[in-house]
């Protein structure tokens, strides 16, 4: 039914307070079923890199050794353009670290409300230009949902102090020719998506990004993990 976000400034223990964005989402409950859900959060923000300007140890100094996506080459002591960049600007995708079902949530009159589905960081980068919140809604069967339930106690026990007794979960997928365990599910499902926009606007008055980095002379794929040099679907 809706995703909103809340600014949050958490101490560190050591170096500066870092501040982030809760994601939330309220969802109903179809009347009359036993619906079960999965929600998973996705983040993507632009980053722009210089892999032309990379460089590589020669002797006692540094040669240009630009990446060949970034369309330059270095050659007779020259760096030339042959073409364009196809890793100078990406997308990084943030993900969720930990499943969130419904089986773990309470609902209130056939209402979700205030699922914490996982937070943004503010820095430099996610704040760069913009950054991309998708919440995506499963509606998976029952037996999905156990194994799901059974991965998030397992998560959540392994930091309790009193180590909960925690059932295995059950996997649907067989090793055809062997005897080899096999731990995953396997559904379908029916997704439904809503995706908000966070930019410089949503900081709250006097919140300040950290300074520019330097420039960054590598691949943005290689630079920021889960990079994709295509714009995800929704982003504007």
């Amino acid at each position: 039914d809706k995703v909103y976000t809340e600014f949050i400034t958490e101490p560190q223990t050591t170096g500066p307070p870092k501040s982030k964005f809760n994601v939330f989402l309220d969802a109903t409950v179809p009347s009359k079923s036993e619906t079960f859900f999965r929600w998973k959060l996705n983040a993507f923000y632009r980053v722009v890199t210089f892999p032309e300007q990379r460089t590589v140890q020669a002797g006692e100094g540094r040669i240009p050794a630009p990446r060949p996506c970034s369309g330059y080459v270095f050659s007779t002591g020259e760096l030339n353009q042959i073409g364009s960049c196809s890793c100078c600007n990406c997308w990084p995708k943030l993900v969720d670290t930990s499943p969130v079902i419904s089986a773990s949530q309470i609902a209130s009159d056939g209402r979700y409300v205030g699922v914490d589905v996982g937070s943004v960081p503010v820095d430099y980068w996610t704040f760069f230009e913009k950054t991309m919140v998708e919440v995506k809604q499963l509606s998976i069967s029952a037996a999905a949902s156990r194994f799901w339930k059974t991965v998030v106690d397992q998560k959540d026990g392994s930091t309790s102090l009193f180590q909960p007794a925690i059932g295995k979960a059950v996997s649907n997928v067989i090793h055809k020719n062997g005897n080899d365990e096999v731990q995953g599910v396997f559904y379908a499902a029916g997704v439904n998506v809503k995706r908000i926009f966070l930019t410089k606007d949503n900081l709250p008055q006097g919140v300040k990004l950290p300074d520019a980095p330097p420039p960054i002379p590598e691949s943005c794929i290689l630079a920021f993990s889960n990079s994709f040099n295509q714009a995800p679907i929704g982003w504007q």
